[in-house]
């Protein structure tokens, strides 16, 4: 079977519960899918990618190896503790979350969706 494949900037959704955050504060990610088709994730985190756009400095997100779908409009919330992968805090900066899917739809064309947003993490309050 093969598919197109064709860009979609609409329908999956990821935002931050707060633009800004004092170092330490958890950060509440929303990834919402607002298409009419369901989407898959690698992960039980959706694939989520934390990084500082600055340094490349990764989250330490880790969730289960399997298949997670959000069904039409459905949303799910992520929580970040602000943990690198060695477990430390990360440094203050601008960061990007981002996430990305491939959903099949009814006329057997290949779509991925992908979507990011950006907040800050200050160390003074």
């Amino acid at each position: 079977m093969s598919y197109d494949i064709k860009l979609s900037d609409t329908g999956l959704q990821i935002t931050t519960d707060k633009r800004t955050y004092f170092k330490g504060e958890t950060v509440n990610i929303t990834v919402r899918n607002g298409s009419y088709h369901a989407v898959k994730f690698p992960n039980s985190i959706l694939g989520l990618i934390i990084e500082n756009v600055n340094t490349g400095q990764k989250a330490g997100l880790t969730g289960i190896q399997m298949i997670s779908e959000l069904k039409p409009l459905e949303s799910r919330s992520i929580k970040w503790d602000q943990k690198d992968t060695e477990v430390k805090q990360v440094k203050p900066g601008i960061y990007q979350a981002k996430i990305s899917s491939i959903s099949n739809n009814t006329s057997k064309e290949r779509q991925i969706s992908a979507a990011n947003t950006t907040f800050a993490i200050r160390s003074d309050r």
